[in-house]
């Protein structure tokens, strides 16, 4: 008998990841009691046969399309076979994703964040190991005349940033003295037009009083003009 199992690498370092992330997530949980789940345990407790069925389902929707496996080889991962698999994936259409049933909202909330969180890992590591083979590659001549030049535009570049802040920051000083010096002209005309308006009324009272003694005196004098 033909022993299945997956076809691609990638889909075992995905299938991987989303194990871990099982077990972390299911164990900080309390949905099911901060059980920590194992989805390549075979037993019939409600978490596991829960996050196995997720996981067959992940398989269903990711790895058939991406990396061209079937049920059969996603269901090798967690030691069962095609039938579990097609099972898994048909109760996930009939009952986790139906509304109806009590887990819908849970189910869909943490499906996806298990299926976003582990391509988002997945897509991390592979760009890590990238970055680390071209550390390993061997750098050519052109290269490294490249760098060079990049630092060379580096530092040109940093001399002129020091520059225009120093240009933004006489501008600033320049801007702020300018400003003090209008607010400290406000301030003295203010206290003119105040000084001006108490001699304004000073000569009104002093005009009025000079009146009431020419009246007077025009009175005592018997002055008739």
């Amino acid at each position: 008998m033909k022993v299945v199992t997956l076809k691609n690498e990638d889909s075992v370092t995905v299938s991987e990841i989303f194990r871990e992330l099982v077990l972390k997530y299911s164990a900080n949980d309390g949905t099911f009691r901060f059980v920590e789940v194992d989805i390549k345990e075979k037993t019939r407790e409600h978490p596991n046969v829960f996050y196995r069925h997720m996981y067959l389902n992940f398989g269903s929707e990711v790895l058939i399309r991406k990396n061209s496996e079937t049920l059969a080889s996603i269901a090798s991962f967690l030691g069962s076979d095609h039938a579990t698999a097609n099972h898994a994936v048909k109760k996930y259409k009939d009952e986790y994703s139906n509304t109806r049933f009590g887990f819908h909202k849970w189910y869909i909330r943490t499906y996806e964040f298990l299926r976003e969180e582990t391509m988002r890992l997945y897509t991390q590591g592979k760009v890590e190991e990238g970055l680390s083979a071209l550390d390993m590659r061997a750098i050519t001549k052109e290269e490294i005349e490249l760098i060079e030049e990049l630092k060379k535009l580096n530092k040109s570049n940093e001399k002129k940033i020091k520059k225009l802040e120093s240009t933004v920051s006489k501008y600033s000083e320049i801007q702020l003295s300018k400003d003090l010096e209008n607010i400290r002209l406000r301030e003295e005309n203010e206290k003119l037009s105040n000084q001006i308006t108490r001699l304004k009324s000073d000569n009104n009272i002093i005009r009025s009083e000079h009146s009431e003694i020419y009246k007077k005196y025009k009175s005592q004098n018997n002055i008739k003009v």
